[in-house]
């Protein structure tokens, strides 16, 4: 019971860490913005490299944009069928646009998605180059290159030239906003860098492609790199040429520590049913009909694991802890009372094999922070807690292994994980990378996380290294 969907380069230590990433809401329209580019080293030779985790799937977004007037735009994102699209245009004309047949449908992964661009090439198919976690993209849905030495009309100044980060700008208007999570954001001016300066493959996994230092590459007078490390300034550019984003509708909380690095758990965007997500699939939004999902990370077979859900209102149709992923896969809710161990809002509880009402005589209130623990010590036998507010439910004591409100489940028939079922209710879920403000601030054991209160000692977020570490 670990990875449920196995994101790539999701659990790969590696010499160079990636601290933070940005979390983008397509549904708060959150973009970053930088004007007035000034003379490009190149408007010939470019590259352009995004470390991404989806959030909702299935719409047109572009994680990059550029535009110089409403003729010459060009974005690299994904289309409504979940393929990757480069798409450039030049005085109103299609110059670039690849389209992979591949789809990229996982939102447990983070992706490298690099776009390098030489149009002094004789051979139109390497005058554009693309490729994803490390492999050159060869096979292509549609496939249309630029001419040989055409100039990249976007990047040049006849108008101030932008750069737009989460969204692209077409015609004078923003729109495909980017829903999820991007880190190490770079735009290297009139340099066609190598892929291996980009990333490497791991020597111990070499399947997995993983992040490296890209400070010292050659960005040109117009290049930035986005390591969003400055939580008051998000679109702080690193590259050396200031040019700093602006940003709109990110705030501070959308810092996260969620990188290719370090890959934390979310809501599962391909598993539900009458469930919506936002803020990067950390929040499951209710409809009017009973819905369900699960995390994208299952509860390791071995280890302690903690996360928080604040509730959004006093509904009483939201149960919160943790359910069968099998069960959610199969029918998209739990199957009946039996398979979930939780909390109503209701004040009723669900232990695995029934549910008992009114069981910790707690009233809740919106704003309410639920907190979930599991001690998986051995997933034959696990003891789950359930709190509230900072204080566990039954004088339950997980640092100390005391009154559980489940003891000694069997979890070894099933891959157990976090999940929620409710409607009419919203579960903003902090598994580490909380979607609203913390008034204290915990990091686990490890210094993993960012939690309203502090997860009992030896408990800790579920991400990749910690799974990696404890997980058995």
């Amino acid at each position: 019971m670990a990875f449920l969907i196995g994101g790539a380069n999701s659990a790969a230590d590696t010499a160079y860490e990636v601290a933070n990433s940005c979390r983008f809401n397509d549904d708060d329209s959150a973009s970053m913005t930088t004007t007035g580019l000034g003379t490009p080293t190149s408007k010939r030779a470019a590259t352009f490299s995004f470390w991404i985790k989806r959030g909702n799937l299935g719409i047109n977004t572009a994680f990059f944009g550029g535009e110089s007037d409403s003729n010459d735009y060009g974005q690299i994102g994904f289309d409504s069928s979940d393929n990757i699209q480069c798409y450039i245009e030049i005085n109103g004309a299609t110059e670039l646009n690849l389209v992979t047949t591949a789809k990229y449908r996982d939102p447990s992964a983070w992706y490298h998605v690099a776009l390098i661009i030489d149009g002094s090439q004789g051979t139109a198919a390497n005058r554009a180059k693309l490729y994803v976690n490390g492999t050159q993209v060869t096979v292509f849905g549609t496939a249309e290159y630029m001419n040989q030495n055409t100039d990249l009309a976007f990047l040049e100044t006849h108008l101030p030239a932008n750069a737009f980060i989460g969204v692209r700008k077409q015609g004078g208007s923003l729109s495909r906003h980017f829903d999820g999570y991007i880190a190490e954001a770079v735009y290297l001016d009139g340099t066609s860098a190598a892929i291996g300066d980009l990333g490497e493959f791991d020597s111990d996994s070499p399947r997995i492609w993983k992040p490296k230092d890209v400070s010292g590459l050659t960005f040109g007078n117009n290049g930035f790199y986005l390591d969003f490390e400055d939580s008051g300034n998000l679109g702080d550019d690193e590259s050396g040429n200031t040019l700093d984003f602006s940003e709109t509708n990110i705030a501070a909380t959308d810092q996260c520590t969620d990188t290719p690095t370090n890959n934390f758990a979310t809501w599962n965007s391909v598993v539900y049913s009458d469930i919506g997500f936002s803020e990067g699939n950390t929040i499951a939004v209710g409809t009017s009909d009973w819905g369900a999902t699960a995390a994208t990370i299952a509860l390791p077979n071995a280890g302690k694991w903690y996360y928080e859900i604040q509730v959004s209102s006093t509904s009483v149709y939201g149960i919160m802890g943790f359910m069968p992923y099998e069960e959610e896969m199969k029918t998209g809710t739990p199957d009946g009372n039996g398979d979930f161990i939780g909390y109503q809002t209701n004040d009723t509880f669900y232990n695995g094999g029934g549910y008992e009402e009114n069981k910790f005589s707690h009233s809740s209130s919106a704003n309410d922070i639920y907190m979930f623990a599991a001690d998986v010590t051995d997933n034959t036998a696990v003891d789950f807690y359930i709190g509230v507010n900072g204080t566990w439910f039954g004088s339950g004591d997980p640092a100390n292994g005391s009154n559980p409100a489940v003891n000694n489940f069997n979890c070894s028939t099933k891959t157990w994980a976090p999940g929620v079922w409710f409607y009419d209710l919203n579960a903003l879920t902090n598994f580490g990378n909380p979607p609203f403000s913390i008034s204290s601030g915990n990091a686990d054991g490890d210094g993993y996380g960012n939690f309203e209160y502090a997860p009992p000692s030896g408990f800790f977020a579920l991400n990749s290294k910690n799974v990696g570490e404890y997980g058995g």
